[in-house]
């Protein structure tokens, strides 16, 4: 089992190298840091498969709040419904003649 906080320097590790905007300004330090110990390697190779298994799964399904028209709404709405009020009235007189 490997100390939590040699696991966190690894994932700080593999964060930083995924995310610097030049690897050799911080290649150096970390391959310092990654020869130090066989535990930093056995850290650094469970943090990147973890990582690796994250970039796999799928994204979670967005969660929408359901939908409710808020009163201070209703005057773009309206103003929405009349800058199309030909397509409405279509639509009104096509029900009316389905009927």
């Amino acid at each position: 089992m490997l100390p939590s906080d040699t696991l966190t320097e690894a994932m700080r590790w593999l964060i930083e190298l995924q995310t610097a905007d030049r690897l050799e300004d911080i290649w150096d330090e970390f391959d310092d840091w990654f020869q130090a110990s066989p535990a930093h390697r056995a850290a650094y190779a469970r943090a990147r498969h973890h990582w690796l298994e994250l970039a796999g799964l799928p994204k979670p399904p967005m969660i929408r709040a359901p939908y409710r028209i808020a009163w201070r709404d209703l005057p773009k709405m309206a103003s929405v419904a009349m800058a199309h009020w030909e397509l409405i009235l279509a639509v009104l007189i096509a029900l009316v003649i389905s009927i």
